[in-house]
C-alpha cells in the first residue's frame, strides 16, 4: 500500500519511507541488523539498485550504511526503531563523518549536488528502460534527470518522459 500511495509524489519522501517498511527490512536482512553485527545487504541495495547505480559508491560507504541503518527494526509487520541496536558510533559516510543514522544516509546523498545529479540521472534511465526501452536516444535522460532533481517530484518527471516524442516512436511502441 506504501508503495501505491508514495510512488507519484516526491522522491526523497519515497526513498526515506522506503527505509522503514516492514517487508524491505525483513526482505534485504535489515530487521536483525545490530551494532554488534551490522548487515550490509540493504544498506548496499539502497545504493547500488535505489538510488544510485554501481560504481557510485564506495566500500567504505557501504560499511558505513550499514553501521547507520543498525537498529531499524521490525515487530512483526511494524517498523520498529531498536535504539540499543543501533550503532552510536562514528560514520563516514561521502565524507561525512558523524554519529549517523539510516535518514543521515538518504539526506546525504540528497544533499551533495554532485551525487543527487549522479542519482537523477540513475533513476532517470530506469524510468526510462520500464517504460519505453533500455537504450535511450541522447538527451532524454537528462531532461527527465532535470525535471526529477528540480524538486524531486517523480510526477514532473514522468510528465517529461510521457510528452517526448522519443517516447512515441518506433523503438519505444
Amino acid at each position: 500500500h506504501y508503495y501505491r500511495s508514495a510512488a507519484m509524489g516526491n522522491f526523497r519522501s519515497l526513498a526515506h519511507g522506503m527505509s522503514m517498511q516492514p517487508a524491505m527490512l525483513d526482505y534485504l536482512d535489515n530487521a536483525w541488523s545490530t551494532k554488534w553485527s551490522p548487515n550490509q545487504n540493504y544498506a548496499r541495495e539502497l545504493l547500488e539498485l535505489f538510488l544510485l547505480g554501481v560504481g557510485n559508491y564506495t566500500e567504505a560507504d557501504v560499511d558505513a550504511s550499514a553501521r547507520a541503518w543498525t537498529g531499524h527494526s521490525i515487530d512483526g509487520s511494524s517498523y520498529l526503531l531498536r535504539p540499543q541496536w543501533h550503532d552510536e558510533g562514528s560514520k563516514t559516510f561521502m565524507g561525512h563523518t558523524g554519529n549517523l543514522d539510516g535518514a543521515d544516509i538518504v539526506d546525504i546523498i540528497f544533499d551533495d549536488p554532485a551525487k543527487a545529479t549522479v542519482m537523477a540521472l540513475w533513476i532517470a534511465g530506469k524510468l526510462w528502460a520500464f517504460f519505453a526501452h533500455p537504450n535511450p536516444p541522447a538527451g532524454v535522460v537528462d531532461a527527465i534527470a532535470a525535471a526529477l532533481q528540480s524538486g524531486w517530484d517523480i510526477t514532473a518527471a514522468l510528465r517529461v518522459l510521457f510528452n517526448r516524442s522519443e517516447f512515441y516512436a518506433t523503438a519505444s511502441v
